[in-house]
């Protein structure tokens, strides 16, 4: 059994019971670095439809190659599954006593519905830009009014301070 397994066992019920916390959009994968080509001892999710004996990903093997033992977690990074899901991923390093890499606990987040209601939230949302309210002239604030004695209120207040700035005035 090699040195990454006795974490392995203690980190376990914490993905298990985190997975489950947080539902099918998110997954968590433990990686043993001690045999690379199938580094994958546990997975809680489905997500990324990894399985047990799965190599080690593209990043993380440049990562170690780059740094090695000196290599810093990877935290939310931008992946695509498969399947063409857009996901937020981590990747954070257990190391042992002595320093060395022994492992990682990556977690995968599936985002894809959470850009899709951000950019519906902010179509929704926009409002006229500063370099566009001329293409506006003319307009001001709406007011709702309740009579048309507020609107006539509303006029007047607005010809006085258009008067007021107006060079001529």
């Amino acid at each position: 059994m090699s040195e990454f397994m006795e974490y392995v066992e203690k980190v376990k019920p914490i993905c298990e019971g985190m997975q489950k916390t947080f539902g099918n959009r998110i997954e968590f994968i433990l990686h043993d670095l001690s045999k690379p080509e199938s580094s994958v001892v546990f997975v809680a999710g489905d997500l990324t439809k990894r399985q047990l004996g799965a190599p080690a990903t593209n990043i993380l093997m440049r990562t170690l190659s780059k740094y090695g033992d000196d290599a810093k977690d990877i935290i939310s990074y931008p992946s695509i599954s498969r399947d063409g899901k857009v996901l937020k991923s981590s990747t954070i390093f257990v190391r042992n006593e002595s320093g060395k890499i022994i492992g990682c606990f990556c977690m995968n987040i599936d985002i894809t519905e959470f850009n899709a209601v951000m950019a519906l939230i902010e179509d929704i949302a926009a409002t006229t830009l500063p370099e566009q309210q001329e293409e506006n002239e003319g307009l001001h604030t709406e007011i709702f009014a309740q009579s048309i004695g507020e609107v006539v209120e509303d006029v007047i207040r607005y010809e006085i301070n258009r008067k007021k700035q107006s060079p001529a005035a």
